[in-house]
């Protein structure tokens, strides 16, 4: 079973800064980790498309998580930048 870590906050915190930093102190403690920063490419969760309507995003971004979470990962521990909170709140304050 993996473990998550969520790195979240407001724009220009340090996020990614303290997303790498886990990930490498991870490795560096024998651990296998895999690192998803809001600006990876193809990102599981973060969704690059636009939408009109916000229940189409959130159908949208709920697949993807459903998705990911079903997903097998051979990391023991998965560290994941802005995808909770931050990339969901500024997609749906731009749809209001």
């Amino acid at each position: 079973m993996n473990k998550m870590v969520f790195v979240e906050g407001i724009p220009g915190s340090g996020k990614s800064t303290y997303a790498r930093f886990l990930a490498n102190q991870f490795e560096r403690n024998d651990y296998t980790c895999s690192l998803f920063l809001e600006t990876t490419y193809n990102h599981p969760i973060i969704q690059t498309e636009t939408f009109d309507d916000y229940r189409i995003f959130m159908e949208r971004y709920m697949e993807r998580w459903n998705k990911f979470l079903l997903a097998e990962y051979e990391s023991d521990i998965i560290v994941m930048e802005s995808a909770l909170f931050q990339s969901p709140i500024v997609n749906l304050s731009i749809l209001h």
